[in-house]
């Protein structure tokens, strides 16, 4: 009892016996009930005309008898119907066996208790015997985390965070130190967004932005020349211009905007051409580009 049993079962029919399977034998209610069997099972190989597979099973209690048939439905081609081919039992003589043991599990016998004692092995891996030599240095500390990248990433950490939280703190001590500077940085930006939002449509739409972009032109440079609150004419806006030399074809066209923009304003002056109002907006656009590209 717990001895292997190679059962070889040999299976033959068709030429073409590569598709032929067998029925997995641990789910034979038969033979699982006096066997134990395994559910792994070796691919069968052809031998001439038969296809053969081969099992390992043990027998499970000393009173079983046989092994049972064992069934394996097939198509019978000629009669154009399905068959089960059954083995014949094979007959067993099982000896009991008072204690089964880790070699009857391999199928090995044993005449008795072998007895022996513990030697030291001087040849080749001997992983049943170790020394301190094999234990291996664990210690943390500041010598070991240079070679985690865990520990090197935390490190790294505080100081990134320290450059962000000063790098902030430095704008915001910048900014309150000189508003001014940021006031002029953001003038073209802000002077953008006001020509979008001028209402370019209506019956008076030419009057209206005319108005507007003078008014916002005006304030664009006052920030940007850093004028004092009354100094927005064009003589005065003129003056700070030259000073900073900006070229005399662009004063002329800043001039040109300016008159046009009074004479529609105040004049009632309808512009012809390239001075409508309805693209007033897109040339002090560009012309507040090119300052911004003199002035930088």
């Amino acid at each position: 009892m717990g001895d292997p049993i190679t059962l070889t079962l040999r299976i033959s029919g068709p030429d073409y016996l590569d598709p032929v399977t067998l029925p997995p034998l641990h789910a034979q209610p038969e033979l699982a009930r006096d066997f134990k069997i395994p559910p792994d099972m070796a691919p069968g190989t052809i031998e001439g005309n038969a296809k053969v597979f081969t099992q390992t099973i043990r027998a499970a209690r000393a009173d079983v008898t046989a092994i049972p048939s064992i069934p394996l439905p097939y198509f019978d081609a000629a009669a154009g119907a399905y068959r089960i081919a059954r083995s014949t039992p094979i007959p067993l003589q099982v000896s009991a066996t008072r204690v089964i043991t880790a070699g009857d599990a391999e199928g090995m016998t044993s005449t008795g208790t072998v007895k022996s004692e513990l030697e030291t092995w001087a040849e080749g891996i001997a992983y049943n015997y170790e020394d301190i030599s094999v234990l291996r240095d664990q210690a943390a500390g500041p010598g070991h985390w240079a070679g985690s990248p865990f520990w090197m990433a935390w490190l790294a950490g505080f100081p990134a965070i320290y450059a962000i939280v000063f790098s902030l703190t430095a704008y915001r001590h910048s900014r309150r130190a000189n508003p001014e500077y940021y006031r002029r940085r953001k003038a073209y930006g802000r002077l953008l967004e006001q020509f979008k939002t001028i209402d370019r449509s209506g019956p008076d739409a030419e009057k209206t932005i005319s108005a507007r972009v003078l008014s916002a032109f005006r304030d664009y440079l006052a920030v940007k020349l850093q004028l004092p609150p009354g100094g927005r004419t064009w003589r005065e806006i003129e003056a700070v211009l030259r000073e900073k030399n900006i070229a005399d074809e662009l004063l002329a066209e800043i001039k040109a905007l300016f008159d046009t923009c009074e004479a529609m304003g105040y004049g009632g002056l309808a512009a012809d051409g390239d001075d409508r109002g309805t693209i007033l907006p897109d040339r002090a656009a560009g012309l507040a580009k090119q300052l911004e590209r003199s002035l930088s």
